[in-house]
């Protein structure tokens, strides 16, 4: 008798071992749970979110930690302090307005030429790549840009046959001025919170952010803010939702906002978007782009941007933000115009804007756009003092 108890204790003991044993983690529930590495990316693009994770996925000893913004200035904002205290990530996300200058300045990024292979280089747009260039140096890995574009709505605005592009602001004012309107038709021009890129790109050649309010006034923008009958007043923010429920009849907005309007409107009217007035090859664009910062990470963050510079990559992230791709062979390439070829006006401008030469990056650029911000709210006051 006690030998047989003896037996089933000796079996028990080995069986519990056993499944013991099988409940022990494999080597790679290991790795995924606390990887030999982590790197910390910041953001405020959710594709760009997105395609960190999906590299993750693809890392067996790498976890990649993602912080997402809501935008690019508060990105910026907490960047120059996590600079100051040491706490930066490896990897961030950099508006193409401004950002990355004052960032080189203070040596808290690196170039990544090293990071980025000679083909990929060759085929950069150089309207956006300029925007993260110092001395020759290349601070960020552009990504996609949007241009600015006249959406109209053409049950308001009288139909003929119009060139691509307006030649001016003022032929925008122009052909605005003979819209109809209506109870339901509330406005005849407006823009969207956006307005001081759209006057950056018309009037570039006066330097806007130098204007005083009272000169503005006297400017064909200044005339078209405090026209009552043309353009209402501190609505920005609703202009693109009155814009696709027919109530107003010429809307300057983003390229990024075509495919969204184009699905809102469906077949409610006839509409159509037109090239925004070029002054020179000059264009500022809005974009964005990854910058490596200045600390040990150098080794991790090489394979990702490489991941990042795939072409099924760039495209997967210019389709999910409607984003023109910084690859001019995959900006102007048939399979991403025919994506929008219903917009032919818009396909032009994807074209036009891959020769265009940009404008380089200073350390004017954040006084430039606050100023611009600041001439806003300015006027901003004044529409609420008439």
């Amino acid at each position: 008798m006690k030998n047989a108890l003896l037996l089933i204790s000796i079996v028990v003991v080995i069986f519990l071992g056993f499944a013991l044993y099988r409940l022990k983690p494999s080597d790679l529930l290991i790795s995924e749970s606390n990887p030999e590495q982590e790197m910390f990316v910041w953001v405020y693009t959710e594709a760009l979110a997105e395609a960190a994770k999906n590299y993750e996925n693809t890392q067996q000893d790498l976890g990649v930690n993602v912080r997402r913004f809501t935008n690019g200035d508060d990105l910026i904002e907490e960047l120059k302090i996590a600079v100051s205290n040491g706490g930066e990530p490896d990897i961030a996300e950099i508006p193409s307005f401004y950002g990355i200058h004052s960032l080189i300045e203070a040596e808290a990024v690196v170039p990544i030429d090293e990071f980025i292979t000679n083909s990929f280089r060759s085929d950069l747009a150089k309207v956006i790549t300029e925007r993260y260039k110092h001395q020759g140096k290349l601070y960020a890995l552009p990504i996609g840009y949007e241009v600015p574009l006249v959406y109209m709505n053409e049950s308001r605005v009288k139909k003929r046959k119009r060139d691509a592009s307006y030649a001016s602001f003022k032929a925008i004012v122009q052909e605005a001025e003979t819209a109809k309107t209506s109870e339901e038709a509330a406005w005849k021009l407006h823009t969207d919170l956006m307005f001081p890129w759209y006057m950056i790109n018309t009037m570039k050649e006066k330097q806007p952010h130098t204007i005083k309010p009272d000169d503005f006034l006297k400017t064909d923008w200044g005339a078209a803010r405090l026209n009552d009958q043309l353009m209402p007043s501190f609505a920005y923010q609703l202009a693109l939702t009155d814009f696709v429920n027919g109530k107003g009849a010429i809307l300057l907005s983003s390229s990024r906002n075509l495919l969204l309007v184009d699905r809102l409107i469906g077949n409610t009217f006839d509409w159509e978007v037109f090239e925004f007035p070029p002054i020179s090859d000059e264009m500022l664009v809005n974009g964005s782009g990854l910058a490596v910062m200045d600390n040990q990470g150098k080794g991790m963050v090489s394979a990702f941007l490489a991941f990042l510079q795939e072409k099924d990559a760039l495209a997967a992230i210019g389709l999910e933000e409607t984003l023109i791709p910084a690859d001019r062979s995959l900006a102007g390439s048939t399979a991403f115009l025919n994506q929008y070829r219903r917009f032919p006006h818009f396909q032009d401008g994807v074209e036009h804007s891959l020769e265009w030469n940009g404008v380089t990056a200073n350390r004017e650029d954040l006084i430039f756009w606050d100023q611009l911000k600041r001439l806003n709210q300015k006027m901003n006051e004044m529409e609420r003092s008439r």
